[in-house]
């Protein structure tokens, strides 16, 4: 489970792997209450693509393609899709740093 903070409040996001079918859930419980849903489907090594369930716009679907390029780092696609028009798009690299301090140590390290 991670908790995300931010003006508006805080988004907790658990995500799970059913053995069974061989895909990941993952829920995203927002500041108002609603639950986002996503689910994802594992490609080949290290493809892993999510595509939007349920969200609080109706008419928006979203799809994420996650390449892990090594072990801190990873590739992504991001597209939103409303009424199946792309309406968004973007392209993001990340890389594994570090761990954040708690609020207090981070702080204190200032």
């Amino acid at each position: 489970m991670w908790e995300f903070s931010y003006d508006d409040g805080a988004l907790y996001s658990v995500m799970t792997y059913d053995y069974e079918t061989e895909s990941y859930r993952w829920w995203e419980l927002m500041p108002d209450g609603f639950i986002n849903e996503y689910s994802g489907k594992r490609y080949w090594r290290n493809l892993l693509q999510w595509k939007s369930v349920r969200l609080s716009e109706e008419d928006v679907q979203t799809q994420m393609r996650e390449t892990i390029r090594g072990e801190k780092s990873f590739k992504a696609t991001f597209e939103i899709k409303r009424g199946g028009e792309l309406v968004a798009y973007s392209e993001d690299e990340a890389t594994w740093v570090s761990e954040l301090g708690q609020p207090e140590e981070a702080q204190q390290e200032q």
